[in-house]
């Protein structure tokens, strides 16, 4: 078993291995699951099968001639340096954004604090907005650090505090993403270092249950909070079961009657935590089967890629109504998977997207063996795609750091003339 992981996941098979291991967890949760779905369109199940074989396809079919140097080592250091500054500034400006701009408290709910963020949004100075965007990568210090095998204790505290510093946000809005994207991209800094075998020391297999089990209870407090300042309801994080996402994943009827018959019961408490997970993770093909059969108007790009609409509307390069920027998508406070998200945008044409995605990661992979910020950026491409069946990881503060880490990319490359 050992052996074959080790095999599995391999710098040269990590782009296959990222994506299978999508694919388990979205059957694994499935299959689990205590839920009562609908059948599955054919025409949906074509969609994501066309869309991830053209993905696979994409990065397989093409091979990218090795034009770049890597920078010379002795600046890795300063670059370090600067990026943490960088990234302090610009989480600083982003509260100075929610607290002066938006007007967000901690006193207030998660609801009313993300309602503030939304209406808000134009309130502040464009500038202050823009380089507020650039706090999206406060990971880039911690993955620079495992990917270097650093040793220096004030860099892992440097990076650990820019961590911890960008996370105060979380606590305004009660949301749980970063934290899950940040253990995954974690996770594949660390394997494709050291390699899954040395990962799997009896001492990293304990300090990964242990960060588990915190995440579990750091996920029941903030969605205990959540729903109860939903409802109002006695009955807690029991109110979960009647989450929007949970619209087409359904906890079968026994298993709610067991639910709501021991309402104080700590082993239920922790069995819905863990359904909820499990839906959260499967409920997003359900939302795209949805949105296929029902063929609603594409949005042209306006839900994948709202930032980048919402910045050109700001500096009036286009004009756009607000109605349009606001509401891409028929059914809010749901994930549509990746694919799913560019279906709401471009249909079945979302195809050739699916496979220029595949080529595009194929030189990034290639990059990566001489780039170290191509590194990084092969790192959360990987991330990306064991989501990609949950949802779309580019969308939002993702797209800031995708199109980042390109222009960082680019300035750090030096073409052979």
């Amino acid at each position: 078993m050992r052996s074959f992981l080790k095999n599995i996941f391999a710098k040269q098979h990590t782009f296959i291995s990222s994506v299978l291991l999508g694919m388990l967890l979205w059957v694994m949760a499935f299959l689990l699951l205590p839920i009562e779905t609908s059948k599955i369109s054919n025409e949906t199940i074509a969609y994501l099968a066309s869309c991830f074989t053209l993905f696979i396809v994409g990065f397989y079919v093409f091979k990218f001639k090795n034009t770049t140097k890597f920078f010379k080592n002795s600046n890795n250091s300063k670059y370090f340096i600067i990026s943490i500054v960088l990234l302090i500034v610009a989480i600083a400006i982003r509260y100075i954004d929610l607290f002066y701009y938006r007007l967000v408290s901690f006193s207030f709910s998660f609801i009313e604090n993300k309602k503030l963020i939304r209406e808000n949004a134009t309130k502040a100075p464009l500038i202050i907005t823009l380089i507020s965007t650039l706090r999206a990568m406060y990971f880039l210090p911690l993955l620079f650090l495992v990917i270097k095998k650093s040793k220096h204790k004030v860099n892992w505290l440097l990076g650990i505090v820019v961590i911890i510093f960008a996370s105060v946000e979380i606590l305004l809005v009660g949301t749980r993403k970063p934290i899950f994207h940040l253990l995954l991209m974690l996770f594949f800094s660390i394997i494709y270092t050291y390699g899954i075998g040395n990962f799997l020391t009896k001492k990293n297999i304990v300090l990964s249950v242990i960060t588990l089990i915190c995440l579990g209870f750091f996920s029941y407090i903030i969605l205990n909070k959540r729903v109860t300042e939903n409802t109002g309801s006695h009955l807690g994080i029991l109110k979960v079961v009647d989450s929007r996402y949970n619209d087409f994943v359904k906890i079968n009827k026994n298993k709610l009657e067991d639910l709501y018959n021991n309402p104080t019961s700590t082993a239920l408490k922790t069995e819905l935590l863990l359904i909820h997970t499990g839906q959260y993770i499967v409920h997003g093909v359900y939302e795209l089967d949805y949105v296929i059969r029902n063929d609603f108007p594409k949005a042209n790009g306006m839900y994948s890629f709202n930032p980048i609409y919402k910045l050109l509307h700001r500096l009036k390069l286009i004009n756009v109504k607000s109605d349009q920027l606001s509401k891409s998508h028929p059914r809010d406070y749901v994930y549509l998977t990746f694919f799913g998200s560019l279906f709401v945008d471009f249909g079945w044409l979302s195809l050739v997207l699916a496979f220029v995605f595949g080529v595009f990661q194929k030189l990034i992979h290639q990059l990566s063996e001489v780039n170290l910020l191509a590194k990084l950026f092969w790192i959360v491409l990987l991330s990306i795609n064991v989501a990609m069946p949950v949802f779309n990881l580019l969308a939002g503060s993702g797209l800031y750091v995708f199109l980042s880490l390109c222009l960082l990319l680019l300035l750090s490359l030096k073409f052979k003339t």
